[in-house]
């Protein structure tokens, strides 16, 4: 914690730094949450009707109804369709879904 502060400490108060349970959350300082920021990312690359996997918090899956939500931890509601048991299962999600992309994309290569 104390090594973030300092590596933050030269954005002066553009960015808040919250403490959670196995991270440190740093965010801009602007009236935004997750969901704020997932329709304006939609929005902004017109990506409205789109799938989305959302890894996170209750409110991102409130506006990502219908898609792929994805819980983190065994603890809260139950809103998401998924859930992993820590970020070390989120890890190994995101590194088999690189893979198989890949793959996906070298069997669609001309040969």
């Amino acid at each position: 914690v104390r090594t973030v502060r300092r590596c933050m400490s030269g954005y002066g108060a553009r960015f808040a730094m919250r403490i959670a349970r196995e991270a440190v959350e740093i965010r801009p300082r602007v009236a935004w949450g997750t969901a704020s920021c997932l329709n304006w990312i939609q929005e902004s690359l017109h990506l409205e009707n789109c799938p989305c996997i959302c890894i996170g918090d209750e409110s991102m899956f409130a506006a990502n109804v219908g898609q792929l939500n994805i819980r983190v931890g065994t603890t809260g509601t139950d809103t998401a369709g998924f859930r992993a048991a820590d970020v070390l299962e989120v890890v190994a999600l995101l590194a088999h879904m690189e893979q198989s992309v890949k793959r996906c994309a070298a069997q669609a290569q001309p040969a």
